[in-house]
């Protein structure tokens, strides 16, 4: 089978950002199966190009058996050059899928979000070859905006995005979805209820097995010697809403044997780092992004991992944030801030300190070594790897395009929720 996926801001392990299509497609060609990945080379975590092309505007490389087709695009570092890095790489994008078409033929098209342009391209030259289309909804756009309060509901720029949504909810062959509940959501937009199909961000099982370690994290880790490190990686974002999470840093000050080290990059770190020196917290260090490769190395030194969400109804469909998955697969407890009631499958982890009470939370830090790690992990394994995640989604690709062959394109669809 071939089989082709759409990312705009898919990453291969060297660098930084979510490697979720690199880590199916992997498991996907263990199986037998060629898999092609069409993403732009400038990375959007880095905000850096990471090809170097001569007069092409695209590169062909193969990284573990793992095609990627990187394609050209201008850097940006406002919105308004992204929009132009969007629209370049949706044009190019369309272009180079058509010359591609011409040597090979995929048996499933996967247009994945965040913008729906590459989607939308994906799900126009699929019906031209015939192919099978899934559209992957990432982030549920533009409710995601919405219930941020970014944009108001009746925004000409909410209408043309809901708009789409709907085209693409009804003429793709499946919609693939992160969140547990978000399918419910589709449904209430206009969504035949047949077509979804729950696929969570997951954990390479292989990456946290053979821990790739680095010098450079080890020297780190080194100055940190004899503490409890409690670890939040990830995005520095308004939706990561993090400034509790510094606010219980503060409120654990003189437990002197816990150490918080908070790694990733985004345009609020700066004020984060600046709020934590006015509150004189010496228990806190920051560090730069690094790599997906050698997120497993680092973790493996933590005592726990921390999380924050911000309230709002968008969770009330779930969430799949990359880091609860690497946090899980290393079997560390998880100091979560929200005031969810439900967090769906992640209950039964028994791993998860969920409360939107600092002394709560605070307890849970200095408890977290009563927790039974090797049940955290084995939780992970069976309902998050990779490797069972592929199990799953294989035999509904199979079992459509069976159906798409025995019917000339019509499916015959299964219940997947």
């Amino acid at each position: 089978m071939n089989i082709w996926i759409l990312n705009h801001y898919a990453v291969a392990p060297r660098t930084i950002g979510g490697t979720r299509h690199y880590d199916l497609a992997s498991q996907l060609i263990k199986e037998g199966h060629r898999v092609r990945i069409f993403a732009s080379s400038f990375n959007h975590f880095e905000r850096r190009e990471t090809v170097t092309y001569k007069k092409e505007n695209f590169i062909d490389e193969i990284i573990d058996d793992v095609i990627f087709t990187w394609i050209k695009t201008p850097p940006y570092g406002n919105p308004f050059k992204r929009l132009i890095n969007i629209s370049v790489f949706s044009f190019r994008l369309n272009k180079i899928m058509k010359d591609v078409l011409k040597r090979e033929i995929p048996d499933l098209i996967i247009g994945s979000s965040v913008h729906p342009l590459t989607a939308l391209i994906g799900l126009k030259n699929s019906k031209k070859v015939e192919s099978l289309f899934y559209f992957e909804e990432r982030d549920l756009w533009p409710q995601t905006f919405i219930d941020f309060g970014i944009i108001s509901e009746k925004n000409i720029v909410s209408k043309v995005l809901f708009s789409i949504e709907k085209k693409l909810y009804r003429e793709s062959d499946r919609v693939i979805f992160l969140f547990e509940k978000a399918h419910k959501y589709a449904i209430s937009k206009g969504l035949y209820n047949k077509k979804p199909i729950y696929l969570p961000n997951g954990y390479n099982a292989e990456r946290v097995s053979h821990l790739k370690e680095s010098s450079e994290l080890n020297g780190v880790l080194n100055t940190f010697e004899n503490k409890k490190l409690c670890m939040y990686v990830g995005s520095f974002g308004e939706a990561n809403h993090l400034t509790p999470l510094i606010e219980l840093v503060e409120k654990m000050k003189e437990e002197k044997e816990y150490h918080f080290l908070f790694v990733g990059g985004g345009a609020l770190k700066a004020g984060l780092i600046d709020s934590s020196q006015k509150l004189d917290l010496q228990n806190i260090t920051f560090l730069d992004p690094i790599p997906k490769e050698q997120i497993p190395f680092l973790l493996s030194h933590a005592h726990c991992g921390l999380i924050s969400m911000k309230d709002s109804p968008l969770y009330n469909w779930g969430f799949s944030m990359n880091k609860i998955y690497d946090y899980l697969s290393l079997g560390l407890p998880i100091i979560a801030y929200s005031n969810l009631k439900d967090l769906g499958n992640l209950e039964n982890t028994q791993g998860i300190i969920n409360s939107d009470s600092l002394d709560f939370l605070k307890e849970g830090i200095t408890n977290a070594s009563e927790i039974d790690r090797e049940a955290i992990k084995n939780f992970a394994y069976d309902h998050y790897s990779w490797n069972i995640l592929n199990e799953g989604f294989l035999k509904i690709v199979n079992s459509d395009i069976k159906s798409h062959k025995e019917n000339s394109g019509v499916l015959n669809y299964e219940k997947n929720i």
